[in-house]
């Protein structure tokens, strides 16, 4: 017959000894009754032999006596009393998360190459260093010491890169690929917002830039021998696709002036460009630009013959080599080409996103419906456009204001200001 016993503690054991000293209790210590076992806190195992004529002596892993009822009874019935845990590789169960929301969160093949994969890239290398290869042996520290490798990047990445090993481990838990889920302490950094860019001022620094796009390469003795100040006409075409189509870097570097196409619209010439595939969210976009807009970026050379602002230079068919260089081509204009924009115009802090911003700010103060603005950037929710520049529609600020006033009652002096004379 299997029964419970407490294998008592070395506190548990002085308490007894107190109490046998106070109430005289003869040697040696009795059993404890089924009174004091209930209220004695010490771990439960189970002794004795079962039907099959099998001794065992091992713990519960309990305090409990009802889970440890509940056991004892399996391990009557021969049932195993430590059931395996859940276990998978690390790399397979990764890509099973990786499956799982792509079909339920719809997540773009271009968000896993840009978003997911550095942190697959960074757990592995990470697991590799530790020795680990399945998921159970991911604990609470092994997390730790994994987001530690990351405290020299940016807070804004530091968050994302925790949410989604937060997201990942909690999948895990809940599929069973793993026992437990070792990433719930982990603790986010604040995100800073100091370096969101901002939209140039439509009346003093926008005419500015648009004045000095076509001579901020004129000076050769300060702008060195880059690509862009080789090609200074197409540096200013790219400007331009940057400031009056509302495109982001990664596409404008990718614009195909050949695929503007005239269109006639209430009686005026409208040039269209058609993006049927947006390289951050994968939307189409559909872009009226200006005739004078669209016909210097017809006109200026072009650096290549398959593309107008990008050279791949040997990366073709490889793909991963091909982002990789996309990238690092935007970042180079930004940091060896803008800098002399900013010298020439006047203007700080310029950044190709600001461009962006200037286009969503200049339709909205225009009075263009926010669902225009929206389709025209191409976001894929219109929440999305009220988020970051719902501030910018003319007249809220305004009919806010008016609304504070209707609660002043004219005439209606609540407070007086006090009588400081002296008597």
């Amino acid at each position: 017959m299997l029964e419970a016993e407490r294998r008592h503690t070395k506190e548990c054991t002085r308490n007894r000894a107190d109490h046998k000293r106070k109430n005289g209790t003869p040697e040696p210590l009795p059993p404890l009754s089924p009174k004091e076992l209930k209220k004695c806190d010490c771990p439960l195992r189970v002794v004795g032999v079962d039907i099959r004529g099998k001794w065992h002596r091992e713990a519960l892993d309990t305090k409990d006596l009802f889970v440890a009822a509940e056991r004892i009874r399996k391990l009557e019935l021969g049932e195993p009393l430590a059931i395996p845990l859940p276990d998978m590789e690390i790399e397979q169960a990764w890509n099973n998360y990786i499956g799982i929301i792509q079909a339920q969160r719809d997540v773009k093949d271009n968000s896993v190459q840009n978003s997911y994969n550095p942190i697959k890239n960074a757990l592995m290398r990470f697991a590799k260093l530790k020795g680990h290869t399945m998921m159970n042996q991911c604990n609470e520290a092994f997390c730790d010491g994994l987001v530690e490798r990351w405290k020299g990047l940016g807070a804004a990445t530091r968050v994302h890169y925790i949410q989604v090993l937060q997201d990942f481990f909690g999948v895990s838990a809940s599929r069973t690929w793993i026992a437990k889920d070792p990433s719930t302490q982990l603790v986010r950094p604040k995100r800073s917002r100091t370096k969101s860019t901002m939209p140039f001022d439509l009346k003093s620094e926008d005419p500015k830039l648009i004045e000095s796009i076509p001579n901020w390469f004129g000076d050769r003795k300060y702008t060195g021998s880059s690509i862009w100040a080789q090609n200074p006409v197409t540096a200013a075409a790219l400007m331009y696709t940057l400031r009056f189509t509302g495109l982001r870097m990664s596409d404008a570097t990718l614009f195909e002036p050949r695929s503007l196409v005239k269109r006639i619209v209430d009686g005026r010439e409208v040039y269209c460009y058609f993006l049927p595939k947006m390289e951050k969210t994968e939307e189409s976009v559909f872009i009226p630009v200006r005739p004078d807009v669209a016909q210097y970026i017809i006109t200026a050379p072009r650096i290549t013959e398959k593309y107008a602002f990008y050279d791949p230079e040997g990366t073709e068919g490889n793909k991963k080599k091909s982002e990789q260089h996309r990238k690092q081509w935007g970042t180079r204009f930004h940091q060896n080409a803008l800098r002399y924009l900013e010298q020439v115009s006047g203007v700080a802090h310029i950044h190709p996103h600001r461009f962006r911003d200037t286009f969503a700010v200049d339709l909205l103060s225009h009075h263009v419906d926010i669902r225009a603005v929206s389709r025209l950037l191409g976001h894929t929710d219109v929440a999305t456009t009220l988020r970051y520049y719902e501030h910018w529609i003319p007249g809220d600020q305004l009919a806010a204001v008016k609304a504070m006033m209707t609660t002043w009652e004219p005439g209606d002096n609540i407070i007086e200001f006090p009588n400081t004379k002296k008597a």
